[in-house]
């Protein structure tokens, strides 16, 4: 219908505040079959794993972001801490630095891209 707005801005950004467990990944085309559930904290905090033992970010894994409803940025906690430093980050599936666009947010799913990968996300249960 020519009256209704593009799906895009029907997207609520506090659907995203919640915690999320990755259901699929690409790279260039390849999967990635690194584990990850992640909660985004109405704050700007991330914190990894579930029920009680949720953690903050680590060496490799960004400890807050950024995001409208179109796009999210994540960050490293600053100062890095110094075992960091000898870390091997290639793995992380939050890549810092790069703008993820926001494919698809709703009450269940979240896909998120960034330049050549792909994440999907359902709700944790």
């Amino acid at each position: 219908m020519g009256c209704q707005p593009p799906e895009q801005s029907l997207v609520e950004p506090v659907l995203l505040f919640q915690t999320w467990r990755k259901t699929t990944g690409s790279t260039n085309g390849q999967p990635t079959t690194y584990r990850l559930v992640v909660e985004f904290a109405r704050d700007g905090k991330l914190l990894y794993g579930t029920g009680k033992t949720k953690t903050g970010g680590s060496c490799c894994s960004p400890s807050s972001f950024r995001s409208d409803a179109e796009q999210i940025e994540f960050f490293f906690a600053t100062p890095d801490p110094p075992h960091c430093i000898r870390v091997d980050c290639a793995l992380s599936d939050l890549t810092v630095g790069v703008v993820w666009r926001i494919k698809k947010l709703t009450a269940s799913e979240l896909i998120i891209t960034a330049d050549n990968q792909t994440i999907t996300f359902e709700v944790a249960p």
